[in-house]
């Protein structure tokens, strides 16, 4: 019996994906220095105060409060207060009129949901379109990059495809190979 079938028997829900609710990104809204929030289709329309936005949803008030930290070269970095637990967070996502952050809304990340053997494969890819960025591949070293930094490259995606036949072998065993 795998864990899908485990999950089931006791009832299990997974978690809803962050990717389901609509996210307010605190480092992009104070780049932009924005001074007003509009999502017409949530209904919402917010104006910066001093401690953060005030404004409406669905004709009922809400404020979203944000905090600055100073960093070491100078400047501010600003993050959102969760509605719920005031931790200070860079991403806030919408529920029920008010903002909250992932974990007070019980939300996942995909990756969370994958077997061991996707997760690798996943992992594997990601390697392989950073090298394609570079206009390399697999099997192909991207020019101006140094033979040892490829060959590193390499190394990891052999060791990763290793793990990754390891993990669905033991995701799979019903599945005889030999």
């Amino acid at each position: 019996m795998g864990w899908a079938e485990y999950w089931k028997r006791k009832g299990h829900m997974p978690k809803i994906l962050c990717s389901q609710r609509y996210c307010l990104d605190s480092f992009s809204i104070f780049k932009e220095r924005l001074k007003r929030l509009w999502i017409p289709h949530l209904d919402i329309c917010a104006w910066l105060e001093d401690d953060g936005f005030v404004g409406t949803c669905n004709g009922e008030s809400f404020v979203l409060r944000a905090t600055a930290q100073s960093c070491n070269y100078g400047g501010y970095r600003y993050f959102f207060l969760c509605s719920c637990c005031s931790a200070r967070m860079r991403k806030v996502y919408f529920a029920n009129g008010v903002f909250y952050c992932r974990k007070c809304l019980k939300l996942g990340y995909y990756s969370q949901r994958l077997r061991a053997s996707d997760g690798f494969i996943r992992m594997k890819w990601k390697i392989i379109e950073g090298l394609a960025v570079k206009h390399g591949s697999e099997f192909m070293r991207p020019p101006r990059m140094w033979r040892k930094t490829y060959a590193k490259a390499q190394d990891r995606i052999e060791t990763i495809e290793w793990k990754a036949w390891k993990a669905f072998v033991r995701d799979h065993p019903s599945i005889r190979f030999f």
